[in-house]
């Protein structure tokens, strides 16, 4: 089996990276680097990696690549996966913390399309979620469910088929927000939810579910609110339209009108400003 792995880093270095941190102290990832399995550490910026910062991070079968600029994520994940012809792909953030069982099960399956693993917040389990609640499935070809990507596993089979109805795997049309939110909107639509295997769990980091600073809320909100246009745009459905009025009357009783003005500004342009 050959496994192209990705972590994304943005503002960190590789000893600071949870994700990196897991899969250099786990003796069954090591032992399988470079015999079929690749990893690509993909730093997104703002700062340059130097000699020094790599070097931990140096062994057969790791690849570094640098992207100051902040790159769309939806294009990220498309070019890392259009670098390696393999069998599987799993796509990772920086700061999810990987158990020894996940990494196991990973390296040793070959018969997984889609791997979605739980993914689990302050001792509970929060994702994947199916009829608005979490589940750990079986799914049905016709459900809804949504996860995040981090922690996602993707078989050649799977990749190829969504690129050959929508271009491409993930929608380039998203920089931040929006990319694992769009791929379950593909799933679904594709009817391919019957063929997610749940995988074991993984802690993550969810913003959603932590205190932040103001500046840092202002800019989720407007993230949150471009996605929301730049998917009633693209993916219409009464539901979500239904949404995207919640959204825009709460934002005005909360006296943020600039909410609104993004929800419009993502339905208006289709996709985000920094996709041009």
């Amino acid at each position: 089996m050959k496994l192209s792995i990705l972590i994304l880093c943005y503002n960190c270095k590789p000893l600071e990276s949870k994700t990196i941190q897991s899969l250099l102290n786990s003796s069954v990832f090591l032992s399988s680097l470079g015999s079929g399995i690749n990893l690509t550490i993909w730093n997104n910026g703002p700062e340059y990696w130097t000699e020094k910062d790599i070097a931990p991070a140096s062994l057969t079968g790791v690849f570094i690549k640098q992207t100051l600029e902040n790159k769309p994520i939806g294009k990220l994940y498309n070019s890392f996966t259009g670098s390696f012809e393999s069998d599987y792909y799993l796509y990772l953030d920086h700061d999810t913390l990987l158990n020894e069982k996940f990494i196991y099960d990973i390296l040793t399956q070959n018969s997984i399309k889609i791997g979605v693993p739980i993914i689990r917040f302050d001792k509970e389990n929060i994702f994947p979620i199916c009829r608005r609640q979490f589940s750990n499935g079986p799914f049905l070809k016709k459900d809804k469910v949504y996860s995040i990507a981090s922690g996602l596993l993707l078989s050649k089979i799977v990749v190829e088929f969504i690129s050959e109805e929508y271009g491409n795997t993930f929608d380039n049309r998203y920089a931040f927000y929006g990319v694992d939110t769009s791929f379950f909107i593909r799933l679904h639509a594709l009817e391919l939810c019957n063929d997610i295997t749940v995988l074991p769990a993984i802690l993550h980091s969810l913003s959603r579910l932590e205190s932040e600073e103001p500046n840092v809320v202002k800019f989720r909100t407007r993230e949150r609110s471009l996605e929301a246009g730049i998917t009633l745009r693209n993916y219409f459905s009464i539901g979500r339209l239904y949404g995207v009025i919640r959204m825009t009357l709460k934002s005005f009783f909360l006296k943020d009108g600039w909410g609104g003005y993004y929800i419009l500004k993502g339905f208006v342009y289709g996709k985000h400003p920094r996709c041009n």
